[in-house]
């Protein structure tokens, strides 16, 4: 399971979110005349920390998650509810596989801004957020 996997999981775990979206929460950009709202999910860096005994089991990267919807109004309370359900938050996401793959997480927010995308289908409105997602692999504590 990868971190973005992870997150989109995350989010679709929230039914609000969920009766909003249904499985509109796409990697990197929206498809061609989108249904709305919808998500979008974009790694913008990493960093991973190292370790001197071998392979670093500790990242963080920061990600975007864009709300999009037809309206201002709209927009903003998607990405309010994605905040809600991402902000602060401390625990395992897990793919619930056989094994299971699972990762320590831990999601800190930085910084959110509204934006109109007039070339998108006549006009969308979104909503984005920056977040860091400290994440472990190796079945350590954050």
């Amino acid at each position: 399971m990868t971190v973005e996997q992870g997150l989109r999981t995350h989010l679709l775990g929230d039914a609000s979110i969920a009766a909003l979206v249904v499985a509109r929460v796409y990697p990197l950009r929206l498809p061609q005349k989108p249904q709305m709202p919808a998500i979008v999910i974009t790694r913008i860096s990493g960093v991973r920390f190292g370790s001197l005994r071998g392979q670093a089991s500790l990242a963080r990267p920061r990600f975007q998650v864009d709300a999009w919807a037809s309206t201002h109004d709209g927009a903003t309370a998607l990405g309010t509810l994605c905040r809600r359900r991402l902000e602060g938050y401390n625990g395992v996401w897990s793919d619930g596989g056989s094994p299971a793959v699972a990762m320590n997480v831990s999601v800190v927010f930085e910084s959110e801004m509204d934006l109109f995308e007039e070339e998108i289908n006549g006009g969308l409105c979104r909503h984005s957020a920056d977040y860091f997602i400290f994440h472990s692999t190796g079945g350590g504590l954050i």
